[in-house]
């Protein structure tokens, strides 16, 4: 099920309008944690990481893992590296699908 936030909404929404990775070391300190709506109760790391390819946000990629600062640097680094990857993926997929619709 997919979950759709406002920008501004909850850490998802944080982190789509300022168009910066946010890292949560502990949820249960952390007013803005929406519970995923309250679908579920989780407590631990929350990390969001907008994907972002030429300056188009193409949505956020979110992770949670149980436990009090629970997300290495060098996981940060990854999850970051592999983010930018993705939207760079998302948009070469948009624009293929353009280009194609255009010549049929």
């Amino acid at each position: 099920k997919s979950l759709v936030f406002e920008l501004g909404e909850g850490l998802s929404g944080i982190a789509a309008q300022k168009r910066q990775p946010l890292y949560i070391k502990d949820t249960s300190n952390e007013e803005t944690y929406l519970h995923y709506k309250g679908e579920k109760q989780e407590e631990g790391s929350f990390f969001a990481i907008p994907l972002i390819s030429h300056d188009r946000l193409m949505g956020v990629m979110n992770f949670t893992r149980p436990g009090i600062d629970s997300f290495s640097t060098n996981e940060i680094r990854l999850l970051n590296s592999l983010a930018n990857q993705i939207a760079i993926a998302m948009e070469n997929t948009r624009s293929e699908e353009r280009r194609v619709g255009k010549e049929c």
